[in-house]
């Protein structure tokens, strides 16, 4: 299997929809599965994975983790390389899927960020792919300082992972939020590369609430 899409989700049926349809749409010369890990829902989103032909990973609500569902879902995945997906991430034309794995030609890249749309600060900086890598534990260091790197290192909502290097590195399972960030970190500290690639675009549609944006922001800062 060349890759497998993990997506988690709880209650999700009306992005999971979006997201299928999306995924329906790829053209690609690879085979690829849909992995669903699945927070006891409640509506129809056993029904859609049925007919999508995803297999579905339950975690109840006491066990999940963002990072613990996210190794969960690995795990049970199949393929040489794992894209992480929300189930509001919209993967944009035919070619994102074959967009999205083409950096990992290069052995270095362990994993690769794709460009979301309507974030003016990816788009001014990603207009050219290109590869963040270290060459010293004090460079890492010095770019790791502030809050900047935290918008530039892969996002759980879109990613691609070389699933070799995840063996090696599993994700936290018991933080908050950043456990994508904290990830990206490690796998840089021991020489790989991650790729920032604007060929593969997305782009998110779910709409928060203030006081859930609020409680986001909380748990991030928390948690860096």
């Amino acid at each position: 299997m060349k890759l497998s899409i993990v997506i988690r989700c709880r209650n999700e049926a009306g992005g999971l929809t979006s997201v299928f349809q999306a995924l329906r749409a790829q053209r690609c010369d690879f085979p690829w599965e849909v992995v669903v890990v699945d927070n006891e829902s409640s509506d129809n989103t056993r029904q859609l994975c049925d007919e999508m032909g995803a297999r579905i990973v339950p975690i109840t609500t006491e066990e999940f983790t963002y990072g613990r569902a996210l190794n969960l879902g690995i795990r049970h995945a199949r393929g040489e390389f794992v894209l992480l997906l929300s189930a509001h991430a919209i993967p944009v034309g035919a070619q994102f899927l074959v967009n999205a794995v083409a950096p990992f030609d290069d052995p270095a890249v362990a994993a690769a960020r794709c460009l979301m749309i309507g974030n003016p600060d990816q788009i001014a900086h990603w207009y050219q792919s290109r590869n963040i890598s270290y060459r010293s534990s004090e460079e890492q260091r010095a770019a790791e300082s502030g809050t900047k790197w935290l918008g530039e290192y892969p996002t759980a909502g879109c990613c691609v992972l070389r699933r070799s290097v995840w063996e090696a590195n599993p994700f936290d399972e018991h933080l908050e939020a950043n456990e994508d960030k904290l990830w990206a970190s490690q796998v840089l500290s021991k020489g790989h590369a991650i790729r920032c690639c604007a060929e593969a675009v997305w782009m998110y549609t779910r709409r928060r609430s203030a006081a859930a944006e609020r409680n986001r922001r909380l748990r991030e800062h928390v948690s860096l």
